[in-house]
């Protein structure tokens, strides 16, 4: 009797029902070989491919962006500095959602940013221009670099000693 059918065989046709049985067996061999080396690749390449952290260790990701809030003080050119040591720059904010998430999920307050006044205009560290539409500056008299405290974002003297939040740029993230 031929598997594939059911049917009686006779002759001829015995030789069909095996050569086909043969070449099914040899496609079920192949196929489970491919998935193995599919899987085999997967487990050992994925890390570089999919890269499912892309910020430093102690930084938080949202929105293709690193963040890193220090635990410590410093002048606001030492805190700079920090950041640029890793490839990044005190906080750039370029949107709502940015600043609504630094200040109300990370509950962050009294920190640098990479804003500072220079002859009357803020420019960020990326050399940007301040988007006034963006949040508003309260301006003292006693400094040119930008700090937020809770909600509000205000100049102090650059060699105030404070807390920073570092960002990477959009382009870098996954490339630390």
């Amino acid at each position: 009797m031929c598997l594939e059918t059911g049917q009686p065989t006779r002759g001829a046709s015995w030789g069909v029902c095996s050569h086909l049985s043969f070449w099914k067996r040899v496609a079920g061999i192949v196929f489970c070989l491919v998935v193995i080396f599919i899987l085999i690749g997967v487990i050992l390449y994925s890390p570089a491919l999919l890269d499912l952290e892309p910020c430093p260790d102690d930084w938080l990701y949202y929105k293709r962006k690193c963040y890193y809030h220090s635990g410590s003080v410093a002048d606001w050119n030492s805190s700079q500095k920090f950041c640029s040591d890793f490839g990044a720059s005190l906080a750039v904010i370029d949107h709502p959602q940015d600043l609504e998430f630094i200040v109300y999920r990370m509950r962050t307050i009294d920190f640098w940013i990479g804003l500072q006044k220079t002859e009357n205009k803020f420019f960020w560290v990326n050399g940007e221009s301040l988007n006034t539409n963006l949040f508003h500056v309260n301006i003292s008299d006693d400094g040119d670099c930008v700090h937020i405290n809770s909600a509000f974002v205000s100049t102090k003297k650059c060699s105030s000693q404070r807390n920073w939040l570092c960002t990477l740029a959009e382009n870098t993230v996954g490339q630390t």
